[in-house]
């Protein structure tokens, strides 16, 4: 086995200089081998490439920006730049991370939640002057390291909710994925060892957990370590050791020279390496089930990619021998092209949550996708040979300045604000709002929705937030775009919800959890979940999704309401939805049949139409005025369907838009939406 050359990879081959690096961050790599004399052709490899990650771009799926499931895409759409230099599919993870506000996922401990870090970090570190985009990480593992889960746990538990979930150490080989590449950058960034120590700490504790010495591969997780398929074949999921496979070379790119633990995982990779490489099939690709390729007889692409990775960076490392392994990339990834269609959709992924299984052409999700980009994108980097350069920070510029363009222009647009005590704000051309999150917890606010006016089609929440931290502007102030001058304290404001119970409204605190769902630009979408304690239902959970399009007044909502004893959804509960008015005597119209409710306020000299349309109008009870901290407060009293539904639309109008003038243009919208 060979011994990799430390060099600085940022700071030369692929950053061109030392200079504003800041910490610099090591990647330990051998310089690339010289391109090899093979079938694939640097310039069909990048075409491929970009034919995948154009339409994945063109074809968002919907998840939100923060899963486990998006984070190998987001590795994939780097790698894909850093090799063709184009900075679009940088733009869009520069896009998606500031969506996000640069956060792990809501899970303290979960490794799932980590996974995101690795795009995060690897944006960072090419612009360390921006602090937010590490400050989260580093939050989010000095609690775990404050306090370690150090108890024994494995899949066989069951989780009751009274001590640690299963998931709260490295109990699955997917984990090795996720969350150690995310502590290698860390360190590398910080120069902190803890996080070394307990990278080490928690990967030995799954390798002793789920690592079979005898086939060389990793179980998923303890469940998988005495089943057997029908013909009594060991399960090893392809996915999972693929996660594991493509996982180490993530880490490796970061961890010291002389690093004694990193020898360790050098080995682990040759071991695997032997393990991955005789359990491919005639094709040159592997099936779902690693030891038992009739148990899903056709080959699937995320294990597949993934192992193509690791072989192509092993190769490209020095630590596997490009003539013994160069001809096995080539006809695997030769086999990977029939997986993808003409389109560039890719196909034959395992799904979530399925074990080794038959996969179709249909069958697509953002890892897979992922593993796809990362092993095109290693091995177009070893066709263009050692001579070839990446500037990272200069690649960096470039996608900033597209985003910015981007955002000049009318957009749907929503993100987390964690810099403004955790708000999530949503516009479009013509509306803008704001919710509150748990950084105000103990303040007056609650799950209440504010009401930004703006008066210019292009995005503002971006711009007022900064110059309103910065202490340069005060967004409650119009500086010609519009402002928040919307009064919402703990009321509704314009849409949030509440239990009716007994003739009372009760609601819920800020949200618990949010998530940015990563969409067209012509649509923002977002859920949150929020928690009502102590009702005669017990804890009830709302889960609201928001989707705002471009060119609407109004944001469409699904609240689904849901025991937290037992999960199940809470039908014939009695729900309102608000509006809250801004002036002491506001016009209020109502129409049953259609649902419909309106106000009409004097608003800071102009004039304010805020609405609310049922989607169920069968599901209509009545509408209320109530008196709230001296303002009055308009409520449609509805209830949750079968399934525990309750759907409307919210928005509002301002005067000095120039769209309506009065509340009967208002009203008209509403009744004609």
């Amino acid at each position: 086995m060979k011994t990799p050359t430390a060099y600085w990879r940022f700071a030369t081959r692929r950053f061109g200089g030392l200079a504003g690096l800041g910490v610099a961050m090591v990647l330990n790599v051998a310089q690339a081998a010289p391109a090899p004399a093979a079938s694939l052709s640097a310039g069909g490899v990048e075409q491929s490439l970009r034919q995948v990650a154009d339409y994945i771009l063109e074809h968002p799926s919907g998840r939100d920006t923060r899963h486990w499931v998006i984070a190998p895409l987001y590795d994939g759409l780097l790698e894909t730049a850093y090799v063709t230099g184009d900075a679009t599919y940088l733009a869009m993870v520069l896009d998606l991370g500031t969506r996000s506000g640069w956060m792990p996922g809501p899970r303290r401990y979960h490794a799932d939640d980590h996974a995101v870090g690795h795009a995060w970090l690897d944006i960072y570190a090419m612009d360390p002057s921006r602090k937010e985009r590490l400050k989260p990480f580093v939050e989010r593992f000095d609690e775990i390291l404050a306090e370690p889960r150090t108890e024994p746990l494995d899949y066989r538990q069951k989780d009751d909710g009274s001590g640690p979930a299963v998931t709260d150490r490295w109990t699955w080989c997917d984990a090795l994925y996720m969350a150690p590449p995310t502590l290698a950058r860390l360190y590398s960034l910080t120069g902190d060892e803890r996080y070394l120590q307990f990278l080490e700490k928690e990967y030995r504790y799954t390798y002793d957990q789920l690592w079979d010495a005898d086939s060389g591969l990793f179980f998923r997780d303890t469940r998988f370590l005495e089943p057997r398929t029908e013909r009594g074949k060991k399960i090893f999921w392809s996915r999972g050791n693929g996660w594991v496979y493509g996982g180490l070379a993530l880490t490796l790119d970061f961890l010291p020279e002389d690093y004694a633990f990193r020898g360790f995982l050098e080995e682990l990779f040759v071991e695997m390496t032997a393990a991955v490489v005789s359990a491919r099939q005639e094709d040159g690709l592997w099936r779902p089930s690693l030891h038992d390729p009739e148990h899903g007889p056709v080959s699937e692409t995320s294990g597949s990619g993934f192992f193509i990775y690791g072989l192509a960076w092993g190769i490209n490392h020095g630590l596997l021998d490009r003539e013994t392994y160069w001809p096995v990339i080539e006809k695997a990834w030769t086999a990977l092209q029939t997986h993808v269609a003409a389109s560039g959709r890719v196909g034959y992924i395992q799904g979530i949550g399925r074990g080794p299984s038959a996969v179709a052409p249909e069958d697509t999700e953002d890892y897979g996708v992922g593993a796809y980009l990362i092993a095109g994108a290693e091995i177009l980097r070893t066709l263009k040979g050692e001579g070839f350069q990446e500037e990272r920070p200069a690649l960096l510029k470039a996608a900033e300045a597209k985003l910015a363009e981007r955002r000049r222009e009318p957009q749907a647009y929503a993100r987390l604000v964690p810099e403004r005590k955790d708000d999530l704000a949503w516009e479009n051309d013509k509306v803008a709002f704001r919710t509150y999150g748990p950084a105000l917890r103990d303040a007056v606010e609650n799950s209440g929705v504010d009401v930004w006016t703006k008066r210019v089609a292009h995005p503002v929440i971006d711009k007022w937030y900064a110059a309103d931290l910065a202490g340069r502007a005060s967004y409650h102030e119009d500086h010609g775009e519009g402002f928040d001058g919307y009064k919402v304290g703990d009321a509704r404001g314009c849409g949030g919800l509440g239990i009716w119970v007994d003739g009372n409204l009760v609601t819920s605190d800020v949200y618990q959890w949010a998530a940015i769902h990563w969409s067209r630009p012509d649509t923002a979408v977002f859920s949150l979940t929020f928690e009502y304690p102590e009702t005669p239902w017990g804890t009830v959970v709302e889960t609201k999704r928001v989707t705002l399009e471009l060119g609407r007044w109004l944001y469409r909502a699904e609240s689904t309401f849901t025991s937290k004893e037992t999960g199940e959804a809470i039908a014939g509960l009695p729900v309102a939805i608000g509006l809250l008015a801004q002036s002491a005597n506001p016009i209020v119209r109502k129409d049953a049949e259609a649902g419909v409710l309106a106000l009409w306020d004097e608003f800071h000299g102009q004039g304010l139409g805020t609405g609310i349309v049922l989607e169920d109008t069968a599901a209509l009870r009545d509408f209320r005025i109530e008196s709230i901290n001296g303002a009055k407060q308009a409520l449609v009293l509805t209830q949750t369907d079968d399934e525990g539904r309750v759907r409307f639309e919210a928005g509002f109008g301002w005067t000095a838009q120039g769209e309506f003038a009065d509340m009967d243009a208002w009203l008209a919208h509403l009744m004609d939406r």
